[in-house]
């Protein structure tokens, strides 16, 4: 499984290109098991952040109802106004090699 973030810019934030010219940044790319992968912007820009998820594994043996993807998500991080949102979703294995847009994070000049 594989974490993509597009920024309001439209630049996409990945394995191979972890570090947007905004300065959105991608954890180390987990290959081995399940992850964490994170996606951290400190500088944050009004507009939709999509969020997107790739799968990079075929099908288990012995499995056929896909695979769980949990994610958290939070804003003002260790502020008195953090918040975080749960996002739990079941991605099917037909969707192999797919990249799969999960969530979208719309930031306000307020927010």
């Amino acid at each position: 499984m594989e974490l993509h973030v597009m920024e309001p810019t439209g630049e996409m934030c990945y394995s191979f290109h972890n570090q947007t010219s905004n300065g959105g940044m991608l954890s180390q790319d987990a290959t081995q098991g399940y992850g964490p992968e994170q996606y951290l912007a400190k500088n944050v820009i009004p507009g939709d952040y999509n969020i997107f998820v790739r799968l990079f594994s075929p099908v288990p043996t012995g499995s056929s109802n896909g695979i769980t993807v949990k994610l958290n998500i939070w804003t003002h991080f260790g502020t008195q106004t953090q918040n975080e949102t749960i996002i739990v979703t079941r991605i099917p294995f037909s969707a192999y090699k797919q990249t799969l847009k999960i969530a979208t994070i719309k930031v306000t000049q307020n927010n």
